[in-house]
């Protein structure tokens, strides 16, 4: 799915840009019109996917920590997402709790594959 999504940044891209093509412009312009389309054209997907990656990464997180937490007779508050690790917020009996996990994704896919938790 991933890879399908990044070809689709890459095409709009290019569809963006090449409306802009055909215009009359001088050479200074067409020379700036190029550098600022090509970085675009080259780096805009990337940070856009970027973007959808991380929101994507965020639902399937908090909709394991939702589901963890029904299983467990708790109420779910969020998962936060740090450096190199997850930490699922919940409270217990009136007491915030945090419980730390990893989280192995099935490549380029946003669903959860296995789930290591960590001694804190």
């Amino acid at each position: 799915m991933a890879p399908l999504i990044v070809l689709a940044l890459y095409g709009l891209m290019f569809l963006v840009v090449g409306i802009f093509v055909p215009m009359d412009m001088s050479n200074e312009s067409r020379l700036a019109f190029n550098l600022f389309g090509g970085a675009a054209i080259l780096f805009g997907p990337l940070v856009i996917f970027s973007f959808i990656d991380q929101k994507l990464d965020r639902v399937a997180l908090s909709k394991f920590g939702s589901t963890w937490c029904v299983e467990q007779g708790v109420e779910f508050s969020e998962v936060k997402i740090y450096k190199n690790h997850f930490a699922l917020l919940y409270t217990e009996s009136g007491v915030a709790k945090r419980k730390k996990f990893r989280a192995k994704f099935i490549p380029t896919t946003w669903h959860i594959k296995e789930v290591e938790w960590l001694e804190k």
